[in-house]
């Protein structure tokens, strides 16, 4: 289903049209990477991940053993120390963001630590935003 939607997102962003996914869990963002990369495969893909968790789990890391909080480990193809390669290549671009990250896989983190894989984790809640922009004229939050 994964490789279907995949190609799906493929086709769709080549004809020019835009993508627009609706899902009930961030492991299709697996899919929709997967889609846009031979789409754009000149481009560096950048990635905004809005989630709590890092989603940087493979299948023996995962509380229930499942595919569930995968997502990272799963788009670089493999679930064992070789995705280290793999997804330094995907996440090198400065343009990785993780918003909102309160929970990092510990298990992972001792193979693939986060800092290495450079993807700026950015833990902000109100007070903290409000401190930052407090020297703005204008400021806009989705």
């Amino acid at each position: 289903m994964m490789h279907d939607a995949a190609n799906l997102l493929c086709t769709t962003v080549q004809q020019q049209r835009f993508p627009l996914v609706i899902a009930a869990d961030h492991s299709t963002a697996a899919s929709t990477i997967a889609g846009i990369r031979p789409a754009h495969p000149q481009s560096r893909l950048g990635v905004i991940w809005n989630d709590s968790h890092a989603d940087n789990h493979a299948p023996f890391t995962t509380p229930r053993g499942t595919c569930m909080g995968t997502t990272f480990q799963r788009r670089g193809g493999l679930w064992a120390n070789e995705a280290i390669l793999l997804l330094f290549r995907l996440l090198s671009d400065p343009r990785v963001c993780c918003w909102e990250i309160c929970e990092i896989n510990p298990y992972r983190d001792e193979l693939t630590t986060i800092a290495e894989l450079s993807l700026g984790i950015f833990q902000a809640g109100l007070e903290v935003l409000g401190e930052r922009f407090s020297s703005t004229s204008s400021s806009h939050a989705s």
